[in-house]
């Protein structure tokens, strides 16, 4: 802008300088015509000289008048592209006032934004250590949930238990379906028990250890029954069979079923002696505990019942052993172990399974069935009968052999001379 002035100034008077030398050269002009005299040839040269220059100035005064026009021209031009470099200067400054503003408006905006940034971040930070405390109050509430869903199932489980304890404790008809040992099954595997192995057993001991047949009845019958008075006066009785009539106890039934009442009655001894209150003297939570406690002891018991038969089974084997001799026991080993666990099972039943052999004056065939010869009397048993508990329904018959009454009376007069016989041996040792 400074440029475009300076040039118009210069212009400006360059062009009054022109215009004042025009104007005065045409005015001295006039005055010199009529002041010439008679032009002389010096004169005439230098009219001439004056003419050629009055041309060459003529034609310069055109030349400069052209580059007048020119100029304005160029002037106007520069004007009007002043003009448009002061509005454009104009719209410049206003946009850049705009700018400003704007940049103002910004910055103002940028530190506003910068604010409500750290306004957030801290809302973050807060948020982020609110969300954990919330995370770590809902993971200790999910597990106070699944610690109370845990105590619920559990208190669910014992009320379920305590109502089937309650509804089955000493009810022997009210049968557990899913339990594989229930009254019907040891039942069913004490028939296949007589018909498989005690019929194995009873072929050896005929065959291979020349027993009579009576004889290895009462041998096998023997590890399921003994006699009340002691191991030797049963070996007096099964070497003089006909003195049979006297055994009324099992022996693998009468010890897994002493061992059962034993475990039973010390644990709930026990019970009161921890709980420290004397028995016959406690309140109704202590037998509901002492109830509980017993029940998961059975529960216990029936789920282990391997363990314990086999520990009962090395007893019972070492009493077979003195008895009925080391051979006799090795080769009815099977038959032992199996009548062992299936004693075990029905001792341990709530009330006990009964097993019931003793031998009747009359044959009863409500609890027996005839084994060879049928009679008005029993004259032996072969295999007991079984019931559900004492006094209860019969589970399964027994097998026994008829006599008639001559037979019986027959031989109840050998039966006499036998002990008369042996009444000084008998008297000696019991």
């Amino acid at each position: 802008m400074v440029t475009i002035k300076a040039a118009r100034i210069s212009l400006r008077g360059w062009l009054i300088w022109l215009w004042t030398w025009v104007l005065d050269h045409f005015r001295s002009r006039p005055k010199e015509k009529s002041q010439a005299k008679v032009p002389t040839t010096n004169e005439n040269n230098r009219n001439t000289t004056l003419e050629k220059q009055a041309k060459e100035r003529e034609q310069k005064i055109v030349s400069l008048t052209k580059d007048c026009k020119k100029l304005q021209s160029v002037n106007e031009d520069l004007k009007e592209r002043n003009s448009i470099y002061n509005r454009d200067q104009i719209t410049l400054q206003r946009e850049c006032r705009q700018l400003r503003e704007r940049k103002e408006d910004l910055s103002r905006k940028q530190n506003e934004n910068e604010q409500q940034v750290d306004t957030l971040r801290r809302d973050c930070s807060q948020l982020r250590t609110r969300n954990e405390d919330l995370s770590r109050q809902l993971s200790e509430s999910e597990q106070q949930i699944d610690a109370l869903k845990k105590d619920c199932g559990q208190l669910r489980t014992r009320l379920s238990e305590v109502a089937s304890m309650q509804l089955t404790e000493g009810n022997p008809n009210i049968a557990n379906l899913r339990d594989q040992n229930r009254p019907e099954k040891l039942a069913e595997r004490l028939s296949e028990l007589y018909d498989n192995q005690w019929t194995d057993c009873y072929q050896i001991l005929i065959g291979n250890f020349k027993k009579t047949e009576e004889e290895s009845i009462h041998i096998l019958l023997w590890i399921v029954k003994v006699g009340p008075h002691g191991q030797r006066k049963v070996c007096f009785f099964l070497t003089h069979n006909r003195m049979y009539m006297s055994l009324n106890h099992a022996i693998s039934y009468d010890i897994c079923l002493d061992r059962s009442q034993i475990v039973l009655t010390s644990a709930k001894d026990l019970l009161f002696t921890v709980a420290g209150t004397p028995y016959g003297e406690h309140d109704k939570a202590l037998d509901i505990f002492v109830q509980e406690t017993l029940h998961r002891l059975k529960s216990f018991r029936n789920k282990n019942f391997k363990s314990a038969s086999s520990k009962i089974g090395q007893e019972i084997k070492v009493i077979l052993t003195s008895t009925i001799g080391e051979a006799e026991v090795d080769v009815c080993s099977c038959f032992i172990e199996e009548c062992i666990r299936i004693c075990w099972l029905m001792c341990i039943k709530d009330p006990p399974m009964y097993i019931y052999c003793d031998k009747e004056a009359v044959f009863d065939h409500n609890k027996y069935v005839p084994y060879t010869k049928t009679g008005q009397e029993i004259s032996y048993v072969v295999w007991p009968a079984l019931f559900l508990h004492r006094n209860g329904p019969l589970m399964r018959k027994g097998v026994a052999q008829g006599e008639s009454k001559k037979e019986r009376a027959r031989n109840d007069k050998v039966n006499a001379a036998n002990w008369e016989k042996l009444r000084p041996y008998h008297e000696q040792e019991y």
